[in-house]
């Protein structure tokens, strides 16, 4: 890696710095005067003590660019902290963990990085020291304020945006996508290049391994038979782990390859997402990444039951069981429910859609 590179991403880590460090200091002034010309802006709400911080911040995010498109009004996010836990009831824990640690760690790595990776999306962003501070903004008739009813001690649940950003698209086609940083790119092609792997045919495998909902979890030595499978084939294989066991340094496939920065950067991750030649997830909730992706080749395999699958219909208005898709796909993208994870029938399903790819 040159010293330009090095020092254009170091740069930029410094920039984002002391963007939220300024947000700290100086984010109430600005609030109060945004507050002054209220007509000029929509206000959009995340709830850290309500958020449960997973990948469906991606399809808040998306949705309110989406609005921000269709009604050609910027947005302002208002972030409110998690530090009244007398009035409002605490997010639950994905994890099973009696410690709030992890749950900021997921307000840090996900919520908060999530706000940079929306397509030309720039909202002002506010963060609240309480929840008072934004009372002015509860008061706003609906049409300034998303979710509408948001209230002081209301919660702001991101699945509900799914069905909104597809009734959008299936009468505007529109909707706003994930997009990697240019200086996470350049990144993962200098890791490309030192692994001497720039000029592979990549493909990405993420293994779901949660402590949360297990069912879901990918199956192994099921994924062990496809790593070998593709290697053989002369493809470069990298399995990148499941967030809950890269925060204790676990890796449970040592053997394979792996790039450990992926496996807890969603920055890093989404740009060797967009480098790869095909990507390979396995029901995550990192998945939104590839779902709500401009560029991404992918196919997801996402284990369900009845009850998951019904779930699912109920929130984001798709049913996994009948493996429906996001109307935004396109033609490289894909989204498979299966009841298993089966070696064989992954193999054959990736053998069909690298024919595809190989067409374009």
């Amino acid at each position: 890696m040159n010293l330009t590179n090095i020092s254009n991403i170091i740069l930029d880590f410094i920039k984002l710095s002391i963007k939220r460090k300024l947000f700290v200091i100086d984010t109430f002034t600005k609030y109060k005067k945004s507050v002054i010309i209220k007509n000029k802006y929509t206000y959009a709400f995340i709830d850290l003590q309500t958020t449960r911080s997973n990948f469906d911040i991606i399809a808040y995010l998306a949705y309110l660019k989406t609005l921000e498109i269709v009604n050609k009004k910027k947005i302002n996010i208002v972030i409110l902290p998690d530090n009244d836990p007398k009035h409002v009831k605490l997010s639950y824990h994905k994890e099973n963990y009696q410690d709030d640690f992890f749950m900021k760690l997921r307000h840090n790595n996900i919520t908060l990085k999530s706000l940079k990776l929306i397509e030309n999306f720039e909202p002002n962003i506010f963060i609240m020291s309480n929840r008072q501070e934004a009372e002015e903004i509860y008061s706003l008739p609906k049409n300034k304020k998303t979710p509408k009813n948001i209230s002081r001690y209301g919660s702001v649940q991101p699945e509900n945006y799914y069905k909104e950003l597809i009734k959008i698209y299936n009468k505007k086609k529109i909707v706003a996508k994930v997009v990697a940083q240019e200086s996470y790119i350049e990144l993962v092609k200098q890791y490309l290049k030192k692994k001497k792997i720039e000029n592979r045919k990549i493909i990405t495998i993420t293994l779901r391994n949660s402590s949360y909902r297990k069912f879901r979890n990918a199956n192994t030595s099921a994924w062990q038979k496809v790593y070998n499978y593709f290697s053989k084939k002369g493809y470069y294989l990298i399995i990148i782990n499941d967030f809950e066991d890269s925060c204790f340094d676990i890796n449970p496939n040592k053997k394979l390859n792996t790039y450990n920065y992926a496996n807890l950067d969603i920055d890093t991750r989404l740009a060797l997402y967009e480098l790869a030649y095909l990507n390979i997830s396995t029901g995550l909730g990192s998945g939104l990444l590839l779902q709500f992706s401009k560029y991404c080749k992918f196919i997801d395999f996402c284990i369900y039951t009845q009850e998951s699958a019904k779930m699912t219909k109920q929130l984001a208005g798709y049913d996994i069981s009948k493996s429906e898709q996001f109307p935004w796909y396109n033609k490289f993208q894909k989204f498979i429910g299966v009841k298993n994870h089966n070696a064989k029938n992954i193999i054959k399903e990736i053998n069909l859609f690298i024919q595809k790819i190989n067409k374009k």
